[in-house]
């Protein structure tokens, strides 16, 4: 065996053994290190579970603190009144609130109302057993019928862990006596789970403790957790899981839930070992070579250029050729008495060598400085090339080359990313999604002509650009057109949205100017015709006077909403909130909307205080609702939203008549436009005028199904507390 072979043999072997007592190592340490690590995640992802949990008990009591703070549940108790249950214990609340129970009793402990209902098949059922036998005087659930006594939790009944809420009723502004108490619940069953476990992004089960049936990991968890709050078990390669007890109203542990958690440390931890393996690998066969190449370098390699070099003088015949000599071992010495021995061979051809050495010395500096000025030539080329292609690549604004076949030979980043890829497409098929040339296409004017031109274009998504063509004459010498377009749509939007507010202004400023005089002579005509109403005389003349009084009233009406208009009319800004200013009028909401047979829904996030004129406020709400009510038909349904969106709140109504049309949008907000018969025009405008006092921007989305309008108001005021929608 060569000793080449030796060496590489006995270096591999000794790196093999050192990656695998590192990789045993590593391992353990690795191993021990992330466990720790995953039981602490397991334990705090037991923690979001419970408060996930938690925070679905506490908004189902939201919904029964709702219910029961409310006068007509109140008077419901007392007279038990059709109409409070017909129009509130309907299948369909049950659907909307997700509740499978609703118990109403009195103070005795008699159920007034109750009712059990499947959420999976729609239908109602019995009230549990085992919840009912807990309707008894005395009971945690009807013993505190206090104004300030109320119940959340667990109650396991046979039917499977419900989550109940209990609340006394009392009157809407939360006085009493109490007169019974209102019990909500929902069955924790397999798809209100999954819920749970889409909110949390893990898997969760959660089991009675009285089920005989309970899995042996389930079994052993609660043996620990009387010791214990959180318990971690470990369940394959790549999960863990972690369990907890949660104790029932009553104070007795009711269920245990288990959440798994992957084992992600455990995976990076098994590659990490892999990986460092494959690099110690890596690193002694590099060290092998290294080892090679310096056995190589020292002795073999010297060998063989001895030999070679020799080789090469006695075929070339060239004494000025010298074998190599490094270092100064024996090697060394042999190549320097071979060197000697052709140094004298050499003084005899010295100096025709120095002469072609001249020579060669001379022409390869030349074509090597040449050669240097090419390079430097073509660096600073590709330089410029590179520069204004990143100056096309990053307008704001698109560039393209356009051929006489209408085919694009060239396009920037902005236009690929507004129209899509050129490649293979036309101009017309990009712009016009046409199978056909446009007629009298202005941008063929440059290479017709041969100038410049400009025009404005509206694009079919809507947008509009600010359009300049020139000719252009490509490397080879053909005629292009150059395209460049602007986006200019945001600033054609501002135009209109200036000329708007400025029609408002106008019109608020002529109100304020002529309402003063035109107000005290219509005061003055309605105190007279009021008091010729009043004489023996004129009584045949009642009803004209009555219809003249009427007109004059609705004369004083558009001219307060003029005065509305007015852009410098004060306001006073408070910090408030938009769901307490809905709940409000909400009666009043309703009311219109049943005389029309129409339904209002009101769908309320907590959202932050804003500073608001509660007044204008009001008048904004109520002239949005009134018209989408006027908008739709019998039977249809308005929602009114409140959602926090970053750092602003969101007021939306929306409606379900039939649009609005492209040709009328446009003019939305401007005064006196209307498409009611009996309309002045002004409702919209004041709602623009409103929202400019406050900082605000109102926005419109509309389609055969309906329109919705969006009211977008500043937080201009911090709250730490956000409050409940009631």
């Amino acid at each position: 065996m060569s000793l080449r072979k030796k060496t590489l043999f006995m270096t591999g072997g000794l790196i093999l053994l050192l990656v695998l007592c590192l990789s045993v190592i590593s391992s353990i340490i690795l191993t021990n290190n992330f466990r720790e690590a995953e039981e602490r995640v397991a334990r705090r992802n037991a923690e979001r579970m419970l408060n996930i949990i938690n925070d679905d008990i506490s908004v189902l009591y939201g919904i029964a603190n709702n219910w029961a703070a409310w006068d007509d549940t109140y008077d419901f108790v007392l007279d038990g009144n059709d109409t409070y249950a017909k129009s509130n214990l309907t299948d369909e609340n049950f659907t909307e609130l997700k509740l499978n129970l609703i118990i109403i009793t009195d103070n005795s402990g008699q159920v007034i109302f109750g009712k059990g209902y499947d959420l999976r098949s729609n239908t109602g059922t019995p009230v549990p057993d085992s919840l009912r036998g807990h309707l008894t005087a005395g009971d945690l659930l009807l013993g505190n019928t206090t104004p300030d006594g109320s119940v959340k939790g667990f109650f396991v009944a046979a039917e499977g862990p419900l989550l109940i809420a209990a609340y006394p009723i009392v009157k809407t502004d939360y006085s009493g006596p109490s007169r019974g108490m209102l019990i909500m619940g929902r069955f924790l069953n397999s798809k209100e789970i999954e819920h749970l476990s889409s909110k949390l992004n893990l898997a969760i089960e959660i089991r009675t403790l009285d089920n005989k049936q309970l899995p042996t990991d389930f079994q052993a968890a609660v043996s620990s957790l009387s010791k214990e709050k959180y318990y971690v078990h470990t369940l394959n390669a790549g999960a863990m899981a972690s369990y907890t007890i949660i104790n029932d109203i009553y104070g007795q542990p009711g269920v245990v839930a288990r959440v798994e958690t992957p084992r992600d440390f455990s995976i990076l931890v098994r590659s990490g070992i892999i990986y460092f393996a494959f690099s110690f690998l890596l690193v002694g066969l590099i060290f092998c070579a290294i080892n090679l190449l310096l056995l190589e370098k020292t002795v073999l390699s010297r060998l063989i250029n001895l030999i070679s070099a020799i080789k090469k003088v006695g075929i070339a015949n060239d004494f000025s050729l010298r074998v190599p000599v490094s270092g100064k071992d024996e090697l060394a010495n042999l190549a320097v008495e071979i060197n000697e021995t052709l140094s004298s061979l050499e003084r005899y051809h010295l100096m025709l060598q120095l002469t072609e050495e001249k020579n060669r010395n001379d022409l390869e500096k030349l074509v090597n400085d040449r050669t240097k000025e090419l390079q430097s030539a073509n660096i600073q080329l590709q330089a410029e090339r590179k520069r204004f292609y990143y100056l096309l690549e990053n307008l704001p604004a698109f560039v393209c080359l356009i051929a006489p076949d209408h085919s694009i030979v060239f396009a920037n980043r902005y236009f690929r990313e507004r129209f899509g890829d050129p490649e293979g497409k036309n101009c017309y098929q990009l712009f016009y999604h046409r199978e056909a040339p446009c007629k009298n296409c202005l941008p063929f004017k440059a290479i017709e002509k041969n100038k410049p031109g400009e025009w404005e274009w509206s694009s079919i998504d809507g947008k509009t650009y600010q359009i300049y063509y020139y000719p252009f004459y490509d490397v080879d010498g053909s005629l292009l057109a150059l395209e460049l377009g602007i986006d200019i749509t945001l600033s054609k939007q501002l135009e209109k949205e200036l000329a708007r507010l400025d029609k408002l202004n106008l019109v608020g400023e002529m109100a304020a100017g002529i309402g003063h005089e035109i107000r005290n002579p219509m005061t003055t005509v309605r105190g007279f015709l009021q008091l010729l109403g009043e004489k023996q005389e004129c009584v045949k003349y009642q009803e004209h006077f009555a219809l003249m009084i009427e007109e004059l009233d609705r004369a004083n009406a558009i001219i307060t909403e003029f005065l509305t208009l007015a852009r410098d009319k004060s306001v006073a800004l408070k910090p408030q909130n938009l769901n307490k200013v809905i709940n409000a009028i909400y009666p009043l909401i309703s009311a219109d909307a049943t005389v029309g047979e129409k339904n209002v829904t009101v769908e309320q996030h907590s959202i932050p205080d804003i500073l608001i004129d509660e007044k204008e406020i009001r008048q904004l709400i109520l002239n949005l609702v009134r018209n989408g009510l006027e908008a739709m038909s019998a039977g249809g349904n308005l929602t009114i939203g409140t959602l926090a969106d970053g750092d602003e709140v969101i007021l939306t109504v929306a409606d379900q008549g039939k649009g609005i049309k492209p040709e009328f949008l446009k003019k939305i907000g401007t005064p006196f436009f209307t498409t009611k018969d009996n309309g002045t025009g002004l409702g919209l405008a004041i709602c623009y005028s409103i929202a400019a006092r406050h900082n605000a921007a109102i926005d419109v989305k509309t389609g055969p199904s309906g329109t919705t309008f969006y009211v977008r108001f500043k937080v201009n005021f911090v709250h730490q507390d956000y409050p409940e929608p009631h």
